[in-house]
């Protein structure tokens, strides 16, 4: 278990008891980079072929030139995350930027598939990454077993480089780029079936081991938010650990939260009543930062309040 949890890079886990069977052997396989059309097909013709699922992390691009494939991974039962929109390294990106990045990926994603996990190409990771990941709920996924499967067309060599490495409750990082690496992964999952393991998504791993993904939504509660802000089609998250960042609307962002103790006071802010201190002028004051109240929604929020709070 505690190998799960060190790869799996939550930004919010809880552990349950758990499922596995005692004994029973567990290996979880990524595919990075893809959908890649006859290599992607490949793949999943083989893992159909040996009742086998995967996790497949997604670049949007690829999906708008692979639409099919995407929605045949979903049909077949395999599991995918976010891998960004182009597959650029995010590590000096901004948050408007990653948070873009993500956005457009998540949506050429299958309609009302929700994806749980993303990891950053090349793995690259900043505090504006885990932000940006913990503001949309997604856990990053970090790997155990990497067999560079990208710097070799010897299907051998992939295969020792796994198969040399893995232990029970592993993540190994594949590629469906190339005939080596989907020959290697194929027979890589034939040997870990003859040696008694069984080969499952990251969600599944998760959950045998005895962790429940929740992502970052946490950090999103009512209780932990001051206010919400919308700035330049950006929205913003002032909370208790700083500020968040995200692309959506306000509107959104109250569908997401769905509290009542948010108050839409003007085009711009949505504030949580219970950490207004008071009234200073035209301004609502949030832990000693001023938040605007347009003029014609003063009136309703101080009722909003007042009724909130009991007075």
């Amino acid at each position: 278990m505690r190998r799960v949890l060190t790869l799996i890079l939550c930004l919010g886990f809880l552990a349950l008891p758990a499922q596995a069977a005692a004994g029973a052997k567990y290996v979880a396989l990524t595919f990075d980079d893809g959908p890649s059309g006859r290599f992607t097909r490949r793949l999943l013709d083989g893992l159909q072929e040996r009742g086998v699922e995967a996790t497949f992390l997604l670049c949007g691009y690829r999906m708008e030139q692979y639409p099919d494939i995407t929605q045949r991974m979903v049909d077949e039962g395999h599991e995918i995350g976010l891998h960004g929109y182009s597959h650029k390294s995010m590590k000096d990106m901004s948050r408007r930027d990653i948070a873009q990045e993500l956005s457009d990926c998540q949506a050429l994603l299958p309609r009302g598939y929700v994806p749980q996990f993303f990891r950053p190409p090349g793995g690259c990771c900043s505090d504006a990454v885990r932000q940006v990941a913990e503001v949309r709920g997604l856990a990053i996924l970090n790997w155990s077993v990497d067999p560079r499967d990208w710097a070799t067309h010897s299907a051998a060599a992939i295969e020792k480089a796994v198969l040399s490495h893995i232990h029970d409750g592993d993540i190994v990082v594949l590629h469906d780029m190339s005939d080596s690496s989907v020959q290697a992964a194929l027979d890589i999952v034939d040997v870990l079936l003859e040696q008694g393991y069984t080969v499952v998504t990251v969600g599944d791993l998760a959950r045998l081991r005895g962790v429940s993904v929740r992502g970052g939504k946490r950090k999103l509660e009512a209780e932990r938010i001051w206010y919400v802000e919308v700035r330049d089609h950006e929205l913003l998250y002032h909370t208790e650990e700083g500020t968040l960042s995200a692309a959506g609307t306000l509107r959104q962002a109250e569908q997401d939260l769905a509290s009542p103790a948010f108050f839409r006071c003007s085009k711009g802010y949505l504030v949580n009543l219970e950490h207004v201190d008071g009234i200073r002028g035209e301004d609502a004051i949030v832990h000693g930062e001023r938040v605007q109240v347009s003029r014609s929604r003063k009136r309703a929020f101080l009722d909003a309040l007042n009724d909130y709070l009991g007075e």
